[in-house]
């Protein structure tokens, strides 16, 4: 009999989430107050690894798991596409920073070597060259 996890947010402001390519970790993004929201990392039996909190979320942020297991995550308020620790705790380094649009989505395809941001309020994407 295959068991299956079910994560309750808890929250009426939805979630976005990942998994990393060994399919180990789970990665789940939530907005908890008017501009924070936490980064779980849960492991695939469903226990938390870490939970971080971070600022700058308007709206639950978009969140990819790269093909060699980098997290990319959006920080709408603060316009910017930030890449966190495999593990979820810390935030590495920001990405790309945006002068006035808001990151909601996020892709990265190592093999093109193209990153590609969607944002809010238009109906254009971002789409830049990473090598």
């Amino acid at each position: 009999m295959n068991q299956h996890l079910i994560f309750t947010t808890f929250l009426d402001t939805g979630s976005s989430c990942g998994v990393s390519p060994d399919g180990e970790k789970i990665y789940v993004a939530n907005k908890t107050t008017k501009l924070r929201g936490d980064l779980v990392t849960l492991s695939r039996d469903g226990m938390v690894i870490s939970k971080l909190t971070v600022a700058g979320w308007l709206y639950p942020p978009g969140l990819h798991v790269t093909d060699s297991g980098q997290v990319l995550i959006c920080a709408p308020y603060s316009k910017q596409i930030l890449q966190m620790g495999r593990d979820g705790g810390q935030k590495l380094e920001v990405v790309v920073k945006s002068k006035n649009k808001l990151p909601l989505s996020v892709f990265f395809s190592k093999r093109t070597g193209l990153l590609i941001m969607g944002a809010s309020h238009n109906n254009n994407i971002m789409v830049f060259k990473t090598q």
